[in-house]
């Protein structure tokens, strides 16, 4: 009997992160006025929208349950982001914040990926 299922995990944490993304750019969107910024912005949110109703579409098919983000997350997602934009709204410093959120979820899914090759080699995952 395996303990996880690497398929399920691995959806579930691309999920997750397409989710927080789109928390992220609904929460920042509204900053801008027309631009440059606001279209890229709007091309990654509709992005993210469509990869989560696939995924969406695709658990659903497996009867995988989806794990969403929590209230609590998504409040303090919301708080950090006023915080960081209430005194400098430039495009500069928003695109700053984008791309560290970017890295950050880089770096959560490369630490996710170090767990399930050390889970696999162990004998605790399965691939489906």
């Amino acid at each position: 009997m395996f303990k996880n299922d690497i398929n399920l995990d691995a959806i579930n944490e691309v999920y997750r992160n397409a989710n927080v993304a789109l928390l992220s750019i609904s929460n920042i969107i509204d900053e801008f006025e027309d631009g440059s910024l606001k279209k890229e912005l709007s091309s990654e949110y509709e992005g993210y929208e469509k990869l989560i109703g696939e995924i969406s579409a695709f658990m659903l098919e497996k009867g995988y349950e989806k794990k969403e983000v929590g209230a609590m997350k998504k409040l303090m997602m919301a708080s950090a982001i006023k915080m960081n934009t209430a005194f400098d709204t430039s495009q500069n410093h928003i695109a700053e914040l984008m791309i560290k959120r970017h890295r950050y979820g880089n770096y959560r899914t490369l630490h996710f990926n170090k767990q399930l090759k050390s889970g696999y080699r162990q004998g605790n995952y399965r691939v489906r």
